[in-house]
Parts: C-alpha cells; structure tokens; sequence
C-alpha cells in the first residue's frame, strides 16, 4: 500500500476567459514550491478536472468547457499516475 502524502492546490473559476470558451487558471510555477495535483474547478459548471502538477507548466492554464464536461474520473487517473 502506497501511503505517500499529496499536495493539493485548488483553483477555481467562476465565469470563462474574456470571450473564448476557455476558463483561466493562475498558476504560476516556482522552481522549489509546486503542489502534487492541481483540481481545477468550473463553478457554474458543476465540474472539476484533476491534472498532475508536473503537467501544469505555464502561468496561466487553460480548460476549455468541453473539456470540463467530458472528464470523466481525472482525479483516479491523475492519483493512479503516481503509483
């Protein structure tokens, strides 16, 4: 049994970027501190995407609505990553 400890950073966006179909995430990477996982949330949504910290690599990150609508168990997937 695997019983290493996680960090977990969320963030979460209310409303999409400007006119795009996009929701924008800050996300800014230092070298030393960065989180395990990353649970990115689309308030209205009702939805959350689960993405390994490692795969997030830019100030700012983007998710398209569709992406959030057609996740299915991202958290699974991104925990079972670790293994």
């Amino acid at each position: 049994m695997d019983i290493r400890t996680l960090t977990l950073q969320v963030k979460s966006a209310s409303k999409k970027h400007k006119n795009s179909q996009k929701y924008a995430f800050h996300t800014v990477k230092k070298s030393e501190h960065h989180s395990d996982v990353y649970a990115f949330v689309a308030v209205h949504l009702d939805a959350v995407i689960f993405r390994r910290g490692d795969e997030v690599t830019s100030v700012t990150t983007y998710i398209s609505q569709d992406e959030f609508l057609n996740e299915k168990l991202s958290m699974q997937k991104t925990l079972d990553s670790f293994k």
